[in-house]
């Protein structure tokens, strides 16, 4: 018989500048776009988000400490300085997060 088990793993988003992610929803947008962009990096696991600070996979990912880069581009966001763009680094409505699962 075949025994499949879950692992949790800490979740910590922050923008290119360090400052946390906190937006409402937007860590599910980063999760969506991370599985799209990575999955090979990351053996085509499946995950499940809470939505906050927890990843869960069937099994282990291939590397206990993983770092990626994530941009989300929606020019709906009307982002500025104060509230999370970085005006003349980017392209207006690029929004880049970074995902850093805890092991």
């Amino acid at each position: 018989m075949d025994c499949a088990f879950f692992i949790a793993r800490g979740v910590n988003l922050k923008y290119e500048d360090d400052r946390p992610v906190d937006g409402k929803g937007i860590g599910r947008r980063v999760i969506d776009k991370l599985q799209q962009t990575y999955a090979s990096e990351l053996a085509n696991k499946d995950f499940a988000y809470d939505g906050e600070k927890s990843l869960f996979t069937i099994g282990a990912l291939p590397q206990r400490n993983n770092e990626f880069t994530v941009v989300l581009e929606d020019i709906n966001t009307g982002k500025s300085a104060a509230n999370g763009g970085s005006p003349g680094n980017d392209s207006p409505g690029n929004d880049k997060k970074r995902m850093c699962p805890q092991g």
